[in-house]
């Protein structure tokens, strides 16, 4: 019983032990996939929320220059849907945590925002991956 129960515990004194960088921004509150929350983040879990991160804000930069190009040729900003319609994409993507991309007007500046609610699935969270700002 004692050798099952340091075996089980294995795994998280492992994780314990590896170093990681502390440059790498992951999200507060991100418990990637296969992931044990609580347990100290390994160089594999920054890796994979570094890349789902820089994939949300490449799909968020795609979508905005799609709106922009719509805005000029119709002169109003698109619903998400319309750039589908307009061929700009042959369907929408999700973010890499599954959510829909939300295209938004910033109040003080009438920028144009495309938003992913990031890790948490909350919008206007510390986490959110937003173009313009």
């Amino acid at each position: 019983m004692k050798i099952l129960l340091l075996l089980a515990s294995l795994p998280m004194l492992l994780l314990g032990a590896c170093s990681h960088s502390q440059d790498v921004a992951v999200p507060p509150g991100a418990v990637p996939p296969g992931a044990v929350p609580g347990a100290p983040p390994g160089p594999a879990a920054d890796s994979l929320q570094t890349a789902r991160v820089t994939k949300a804000m490449s799909d968020a930069l795609r979508i905005r220059d799609a709106a922009r190009v719509f805005q000029l040729r119709n002169g109003r900003f698109p619903e998400l849907s319309e750039l589908v319609d307009s061929g700009d994409f042959t369907a929408l993507p999700t973010d890499p945590w599954g959510n829909a991309y939300m295209l938004l007007t910033d109040d003080p500046t009438g920028e144009l925002v495309v938003m992913s609610p990031g890790p948490d699935n909350v919008p206007d969270t510390e986490d959110d991956v937003r173009t313009g700002r």
